[in-house]
Parts: C-alpha cells; sequence; structure tokens
C-alpha cells in the first residue's frame, strides 16, 4: 500500500530577527537597536555599534546563550560610536527603552547615558535603590523621576523613558506608566559625550555601572506613546519568531525540497508520524546558501509529515 508523505514546516524559535507589530511601526523613528545577539551591533544598520569593556555576553530573559550583556563590576562600559554629537536631541523628543534584571550591588547606577559628572544638557536612565531613575540635567541640576514598581533578581524587567519636547518626560516599568512630569526648554541634550550602555563616562569614582543584565536597547527621535510601548512591551515579552525560509524544488520520490539557509543558523530536519513524536533526519548548519534536502529512506510511517526546526 502506498503511503502518503507530507511536508509541513515549523519555525519554534530563532536567536535573530527584528519585529514589527501589525498596525504599529515600532522601527519608525528607531535610531539604534541593541538585540545583543552575540555581539553590541547597531542592528538598524545606522552604525552606531558598541565597542564594549568587561561586560560578558549572557542568557536572555527566553534562556537564549549569547544574547544579553552581564555587567558585574565598576567600569565594565559598552560605548556607542558615532554618538557624541548625533545624539543631541536639542528640544526635541526621543525615548529609550531595555530590558534589565538587577543581580544585586551598588546603588545610583546607570543602564543607558549621554552623560559625564561635569556635563551638562544631558539625560540618563538608572538605579535608585531597587527602582528606577531617569533623569535629563540642564547647566545647573538635574530633574529626576523614579519609578513606583521595583527591579527583582528573577524576573526581567522592561524600562522606558520618554521625553516628550519641552513638555513632559515619563518613566515606565513593565508598559506601565510609573510617572510623569513637566519640563520647560532650558531641558535640552548637547554635549560631547557619547551614548553608554551599563554605566556612565568615567570619572574619579569610575563608571557607575549597573549591576545586572541588559538586553534589547533601542533608542528612538521620538516619543513612543502609551499604546506604542504597551505593544513593545507585549512584543518583546514573547520569544522571536522568524519568518519561514522559502521552500522550492519540492519532490516525491524520492522525498526532496530545497530551503535559503541564514548564516549563523542551525537547522534541524524532523520525520514524524502523528505530529506528536518527532525524530531527527538531519542537521543543517547556516551558511546564506540553498542547501538541497533528499531522503531517499523508506517510508517508517504510514503517514509521514517532515518539519524544519531552527535551533541554538
Amino acid at each position: 500500500m502506498r503511503k502518503n508523505i507530507k511536508l509541513i514546516v515549523a519555525l519554534f524559535f530563532c536567536t535573530v530577527c527584528l519585529q514589527t507589530v501589525i498596525g504599529q511601526n515600532l522601527n519608525d523613528g528607531l535610531l539604534a537597536y541593541y538585540p545583543f545577539n552575540g555581539n553590541a551591533k547597531d542592528e538598524t544598520g545606522n552604525g552606531y555599534d558598541g565597542a564594549v569593556t568587561g561586560a560578558r555576553l549572557a542568557s536572555d530573559r527566553f534562556g537564549t546563550k549569547k544574547s544579553a550583556y552581564k555587567f558585574s563590576a565598576n567600569r565594565q562600559l559598552i560605548t556607542l560610536s558615532n554618538t557624541s554629537s548625533k545624539f543631541n536631541f536639542l528640544k526635541s523628543s526621543y525615548t529609550i527603552s531595555a530590558w534589565v534584571k538587577w543581580i544585586g550591588g551598588q546603588n545610583g547606577t546607570y543602564v543607558i547615558s549621554k552623560w559625564k559628572p561635569g556635563k551638562p544638557n544631558s539625560f540618563g536612565i538608572g538605579t535608585d535603590g531597587l527602582k528606577i531613575r531617569a533623569f535629563i540635567q540642564d547647566s545647573y541640576s538635574p530633574l529626576a523621576i523614579t519609578s513606583k514598581s521595583s527591579m527583582s533578581k528573577t524576573k526581567w524587567s522592561h524600562v522606558v523613558m520618554v521625553i516628550q519636547g519641552s513638555e513632559s518626560m515619563g518613566i515606565y516599568f513593565n508598559n506601565k506608566l510609573q510617572k510623569r512630569v513637566n519640563i520647560t526648554s532650558k531641558y535640552i541634550v548637547d554635549n560631547d559625550s557619547p551614548v553608554t550602555i551599563g554605566g556612565a563616562q568615567p570619572d574619579f569614582f569610575g563608571t557607575r555601572t549597573f549591576r545586572g543584565l541588559i538586553d534589547d536597547v533601542r533608542i528612538y527621535s521620538r516619543a513612543l506613546t502609551d499604546s506604542e510601548i504597551d505593544s513593545l512591551y507585549k512584543l518583546e515579552s514573547q520569544p522571536p519568531v522568524m519568518e519561514l525560509p522559502t521552500l522550492s524544488n519540492l519532490s516525491i520520490n524520492p522525498i526532496s525540497f530545497d530551503f535559503k539557509t541564514e548564516k549563523g543558523i542551525n537547522y534541524e530536519i524532523q520525520v514524524s508520524g502523528d505530529f506528536k513524536k518527532w525524530d531527527k533526519f538531519k542537521e543543517i548548519d547556516g551558511t546564506g546558501g540553498a542547501v538541497e534536502i533528499i531522503d531517499g529512506r523508506k517510508a517508517y510511517y504510514q503517514q509521514q509529515y517532515y518539519r524544519l526546526r531552527v535551533v541554538q
């Protein structure tokens, strides 16, 4: 009796992607994006890549290895190239977003900043005990607001700082507005310090390095709305989903098909007769080129299914 051979494709998880939300373009105004997929590269392609000093790659909130950076000591820092002048927002709007996980230790640290002691006209987002603190500084003194919610040693937190021109500054914690205050036109961003992740530019006391993990840093040249921040939180709370590769040259006798791989992504071809138990057939290391899969074996099952799985 002839056995039915069926082909399905299911991608379960991946480590690299830029994501969008239907109805809301969260890439609009995105100046820099750091998913930290094995490096500190700016994935927008704008060239604001990070230079890593001391920080180490670690697992992210989904357990994916080498997909976040861990900061555990003073003078550990990521310095963003070409940001000394180009990230001077002056009196315009901007948004800073990041995922953080505190591991304990020093208070009064910085997560993201364009600030150095003694440098006016700057901004930063950091810690005040277990709470998140956002600030802007004019020529004399900073204006700061602090979250109501606290970080945890066991959970990741999404923190967002929003500057609405010369009107307001807000801070969000896990998609909830914690506080918003009015500001005036005297608060501008205009200094020659680069943007830093994990701490501030060093002085006599070091870099005031955040003690914990940081991931998925985003910097926008506009103020995200409440609904966009909620969408971003929900989007990044789920493991990233990769676009399916296009299959071509499908054939039944023998079973064969082609698909284009992505460099650095590993694939596993699996086979099943009931969608419950899946057996590994073949592993593929992605090179960026197309590969041909041929299964000349005798079918094991009455109805045989194949799937393509992306593995770490």
